[in-house]
């Protein structure tokens, strides 16, 4: 395989090969940006709701206290332990990829 190489410029949009000004990559780029931060809200909010759902099925509050200021990488750690003991208790294994 042949490796090319290519200079880094000073400035960031010089290193995409982005042909115009950068009002107009911005203006043509931003609702996509706005949708994607969108759906990783919403993934987050249903990530939320499931933590507490399996911490207590009664109140959200107990799960609120535990999840409040953790980020998304350790609420999928903390969300993929909760599923994995409840696999070990049941002695069932729930289909998921993550190992």
């Amino acid at each position: 395989m042949d490796k090319s190489y290519k200079p880094l410029g000073q400035y960031i949009y010089e290193n995409h090969n982005y042909e115009g000004s950068i009002e107009k990559f911005l203006e043509e780029t931003a609702p996509l940006i706005g949708y994607i931060v969108h759906s990783f809200s919403s993934l987050d909010s249903q990530l939320n709701s499931s933590i507490c759902e399996l911490i207590n099925d009664r109140t959200d509050s107990i799960g609120s206290t535990i999840i409040y200021k953790m980020t998304y990488s350790n609420k999928v750690d903390l969300f993929y332990r909760l599923v994995r003991s409840m696999e070990i208790a049941l002695d069932k294994h729930f289909r998921h990829s993550i190992s």
